[in-house]
């Protein structure tokens, strides 16, 4: 289930999480190049808003 992340980057395109509802698991980029997207748990940096480390947040760019 998608999740859009309430923060929109200097280029105007939103950021997104891929995460359960309840936003407690989700996909988690490689740090490998030949690895696959991970499904697990998601950090959260206690911060008002929320925020995720770089390999938690995506950006989805519909192709024409």
């Amino acid at each position: 289930m998608k999740h859009k992340y309430d923060r929109e980057t200097e280029d105007n395109k939103y950021e997104e999480l891929i995460t359960t509802p309840d936003r407690t698991s989700g996909w988690v980029a490689p740090t490998e190049i030949d690895e696959q997207i991970a499904y697990r748990p998601l950090i959260v940096m206690p911060t008002f808003p929320p925020r995720y480390p770089p390999n938690e947040v995506f950006q989805i760019t519909k192709v024409e």
